[in-house]
């Protein structure tokens, strides 16, 4: 399937949230790009217990999202990671994201981009095993293990 079509014409935000909820974009930089389905349950599990261990982590804290976030995680699929790799990734070094980790469940490695004066360097690449803590979010550390007990691929 390789990177997720688009259409050739630049977008606002506001013609953006007027798009019907069943019309499943993306809107970087005034591109819209499909969103493509989770490919398979594994991964849905992934997605699903990375978001239960950081709402965890965050339970009692106040918290929330105003302009660029500190820290994304992208599940990567075959289908988009490229895409993901590329094109969001530098989307988000650009609006100031200061950590974005790229999981890739077909290899069970954590690539992790941190900025340093306002752009990435040299990412760390991790197994997916043990506990990995955000720079960003100091109170969340995934735990591997509970996150990919399941196969994932």
């Amino acid at each position: 399937m390789g990177r997720p079509l688009r259409d050739t014409q630049r977008h606002t935000y506001g013609e953006y949230l007027s798009w019907p909820e069943d019309v499943h974009y993306e809107l970087i930089e005034g591109e819209a790009y499909p969103i493509a389905p989770a490919p398979t349950a594994g991964h849905q599990r992934l997605v699903g217990q990375l978001f239960r261990q950081i709402a965890d982590a965050l339970e009692d804290r106040e918290c929330g999202c105003r302009g660029a976030p500190d820290w994304v995680i992208e599940v990567l699929t075959p289908a988009t990671a490229a895409h993901d790799q590329t094109v969001k990734l530098a989307a988000y070094e650009r609006a100031g994201v200061r950590e974005c980790w790229l999981v890739h469940p077909a290899d069970r490695t954590v690539t992790v981009y941190a900025a340093a004066r306002g752009s990435y360097g040299r990412p760390a690449i991790s197994e997916l095993t043990g506990t990995l803590a955000s720079c960003s979010v100091p109170a969340v550390a995934i735990d591997w293990a509970r996150a990919v007990r399941d196969p994932i691929a």
